[in-house]
């Protein structure tokens, strides 16, 4: 489905221009899964919101100095210089024990 540049235009002046890259899968979805329009607008609407929130965590991370952004649903991980550090300390501690 072709998006009309009047719908184009009403989503920019709304500032939600950041649903157009998804918005011809959703309509396939929403007509696959013979949702509602309000089901729809909803589905459409989250899209929106879940892309802010990505983005705006992009930019405090980028802000706070971090380089890699955390996966989602996991604590970070210690760097990999801690933990080798660690590990061969332990290691040659281990040694001198025996």
């Amino acid at each position: 489905m072709e998006i009309t540049p009047a719908l184009k235009t009403v989503l920019k002046r709304l500032k939600l221009s950041g649903v157009l890259p998804t918005l011809p899968d959703r309509i396939a979805y929403a007509r696959k899964s013979k949702l509602s329009e309000l089901q729809f607008l909803e589905l459409a609407l989250q899209d929106e919101i879940d892309r802010r929130d990505q983005q705006n965590l992009t930019q405090r991370l980028t802000r706070a100095g971090f380089e890699e952004e955390p996966s989602t649903g996991t604590p970070p991980s210690p760097s990999t210089a801690s933990v080798s550090a660690t590990s061969s300390g332990s290691a040659s501690s281990s040694a001198k024990r025996t």
